[in-house]
C-alpha cells in the first residue's frame, strides 16, 4: 500500500452573529483539511490549523510513496523535515498534524477497526464533555449577560453539567461580575470554567484566580501567555483553582517544560496542532507520568471531534479509580457549541455521527475516524488562498 496523493482544503463558512473573545474574535469559522490518497482506493482524512497547503511540497518526500500503516516513520521523517529550520512549533506543527490524523485513518479503514483500537483499545465506551461557547456577542453589557445566561440554560437543558465562559475582553471586575451572573443562574451540580485566551498578566491572573475561586469555577484556562513556563509554574502554586493551557503548543517538545515543571494542572493538547494522534499519545502519557490531568482541546469539525474522542476514550483515570468522580478523576474534553457552520456539514451523516446524551458523547465505532465525509460539501466550503 502507498500513499499516492495529499490534498488540501481550506473551508469556511459565515457566522449569523460575530463573536469574540478575550485577544481575538471573527465572523466565520474555518480550517483545512487534508485528503491522503492511497493505491489501493482507501483514503483519510486529517484537520489542522490552517496553512497546511503550504507545507505540501515539504512533505512530499516524507509522505509521497510511502506505506500509510507505517505512521511513526512518517512522522519522525515529517518532524525531520520541520525541526532543522524550526518550523514544526507553529504552522508546521499543525500540517504535520493534519497528516497524521488522516494516516490513522486509512489505516483503521484498511484494517476494518476505528481509531481506539488501533491506540490499545478503548478504556471507555463515552466521553465526559463539557459545552464550550458564552462567547462576547453584544456591546450592551446587561443585554450581553442575558444572552449568555440563556445560552448557559440551554445548554443544561440539552444534556450537558459543564460549560466554559470566555473572560478576558472587560475591564476585570465587570468580566468577573458576567461571570458570577452566568454561574448563579446554573444548577448547583453544574460547573463552569473560564477560559482567558491569555489576556492577563500573571498579577491580575492571580487576583482572578482568587474571585473565580469564591464563585466555585472549575478551571482557569490560558490566563496568561501561553509560552511562559515560569509564570504558569507560579500561577499554579498560587491559585486555589486548576489552571489549564497548552492547546497551541506543538509536540512533547514545547510540552516538556510545562509538564516537567507541573506548570499545568491540566494539559489541553489539540490534535490539530501538536502533531496529530500520534504525538499527543506521547504528551498524555508524558502529564499522565506527572500526574497532570488531560482535557483534549477540540474547536474544530467532525474530524476533529472524532480524532480527539477516539484518543480520550484510551485515557484512564487519573489518579487511576475504578468508580470515579466526574471532575476529579475522569478526564473530560471540550465540546464545541458555539456557530459553526462547517462543523458537521462536511460529515455525510451530519451531526448524528456523534451521540451525545447525559454529559457524555460517545466513541464511533466503524473503521478509522467512522466520519464519512462529503466532498462536494468540502468543495462548497472551500476558498481559493
Amino acid at each position: 500500500m502507498k500513499i499516492t496523493d495529499i490534498k488540501t482544503y481550506s473551508i469556511e463558512g459565515k457566522l449569523k452573529e460575530p463573536f469574540w473573545w478575550g485577544n481575538g474574535g471573527n465572523d466565520k469559522r474555518s480550517a483545512t483539511l487534508v485528503k491522503i490518497e492511497t493505491d489501493e482506493g482507501i483514503n483519510g482524512w486529517g484537520e489542522g490549523w490552517g496553512g497546511v497547503g503550504l507545507f505540501k511540497d515539504m512533505f512530499n518526500r516524507a509522505v509521497m510513496g510511502k506505506n500509510p500503516l507505517e505512521r511513526e516513520k512518517i512522522w519522525s521523517d515529517m518532524f525531520d523535515e520541520l525541526n532543522n529550520p524550526i518550523i514544526y512549533p507553529g504552522i508546521g506543527g499543525s500540517a504535520m498534524s493534519a497528516i497524521d490524523i488522516a494516516l490513522w485513518d486509512i489505516t483503521g479503514k484498511k484494517l476494518g477497526v476505528p481509531v481506539s483500537v488501533l491506540l490499545g483499545g478503548k478504556v471507555k465506551e463515552k466521553v465526559h464533555v463539557y459545552a464550550t461557547g458564552l462567547y462576547y456577542t453584544r456591546k450592551n453589557f446587561n443585554d450581553e449577560v442575558d444572552e449568555r445566561i440563556k445560552e448557559a440554560k440551554k445548554y443544561e437543558k440539552n444534556g450537558f453539567n459543564a460549560m466554559k465562559i470566555k473572560i478576558g475582553a472587560l475591564k476585570v471586575d465587570k468580566d468577573l461580575e458576567r461571570v458570577s451572573k452566568v454561574k448563579s443562574s446554573l444548577n448547583s451540580n453544574t460547573m463552569l470554567s473560564v477560559d482567558a485566551n491569555q489576556a492577563y498578566d500573571l498579577r491580575t491572573a492571580k487576583y482572578v484566580s482568587d474571585k473565580l475561586h469564591e464563585m466555585d469555577i472549575f478551571f482557569f484556562e490560558e490566563p496568561i501567555m501561553g509560552l511562559d513556563v515560569e509564570g504558569y509554574k507560579e500561577l499554579v502554586r498560587y491559585s486555589k483553582v486548576r489552571i489549564s493551557g497548552g492547546e497551541s503548543l506543538r509536540t512533547r517538545y514545547q510540552f516538556k517544560d510545562f509538564i516537567n515543571n507541573k506548570a499545568f494542572d491540566i494539559a489541553q493538547p489539540d490534535v490539530g496542532n501538536v502533531g496529530g494522534i500520534t504525538e499527543f499519545k506521547h504528551v498524555q502519557s508524558l502529564a499522565y507520568a506527572n500526574g497532570i490531568h488531560v482535557y483534549p482541546h477540540v474547536w474544530g469539525t467532525s474530524i476533529m471531534i472524532a480524532a480527539s474522542l477516539h484518543l480520550a476514550s484510551t485515557f484512564t483515570n487519573l489518579p487511576i479509580s475504578t468508580s470515579p468522580n466526574q471532575f476529579s478523576q475522569e478526564p473530560i474534553m471540550e465540546f464545541d457549541q458555539s456557530e459553526n457552520p462547517i462543523r458537521y456539514s462536511i460529515d455525510t451523516k451530519d451531526s448524528d455521527s456523534f451521540k451525545f446524551k447525559d454529559s457524555y458523547l460517545y466513541v464511533p465505532e466503524k473503521p478509522g475516524l467512522g466520519v464519512d465525509i462529503d466532498e462536494n460539501m468540502v468543495e462548497k466550503f472551500s476558498i481559493d488562498e
